[in-house]
């Protein structure tokens, strides 16, 4: 049996390829539509909460910093479970509407990240200020290691923290 001629049915092909195969005009194909759609992150983003760190020296976070950042979910009664943890170091080429269209967040936390790393024309460099942006809740925060480190820093993100998830 040849494979030159088979032709395999239009029901079969859509269900083997459901998740991958499109069909595109001319028109629809961009370089925007070239880009990734997958990113590493720890998590399995169960409450639609997005948080955003800038770590070189791990996959995610290192292990204080972790410690940290579990001790924050639980004051706000989350868990890892409950979110999905992004290191940008990891994902290249990072932008923020690839990110929205993959993650669907309704709250983006940005621990230590120069915001002009994830080009957004929207989003401000401020700490400490939420943002709403297309529905969703932004956050700028300081690195985890900063926080920890300072109370002042503590009691910012707290107070953020209460507000967005209503605590």
């Amino acid at each position: 049996m040849s494979l030159e001629n088979f032709q395999m049915p239009i029901d079969l092909m859509s269900e083997l390829y459901k998740d991958s195969l499109i069909v595109l005009d001319e028109k629809q194909i961009s370089s925007e539509s070239l880009k990734p759609t997958s990113f590493i992150s720890l998590g399995n983003n169960k409450r639609n909460i997005l948080l955003l760190v800038d770590e070189t020296e791990a996959v995610y976070l290192k292990e204080e910093n972790l410690e940290f950042l579990t001790g924050i979910l639980t004051a706000c009664k989350l868990t890892i479970a409950d979110i999905a943890l992004l290191n940008i170091v990891n994902n290249k080429n990072i932008e923020i509407e690839p990110m929205i269209r993959f993650f669907q967040p309704e709250t983006m936390i940005f621990f230590g990240i120069n915001i002009g790393k994830i080009n957004s024309p929207v989003l401000q460099n401020r700490l400490y200020e939420i943002q709403k942006i297309n529905q969703i809740n932004c956050l700028n925060a300081s690195s985890l290691k900063q926080i920890a480190a300072n109370v002042e820093e503590k009691k910012k993100l707290w107070s953020c923290l209460k507000t967005i998830f209503s605590i």
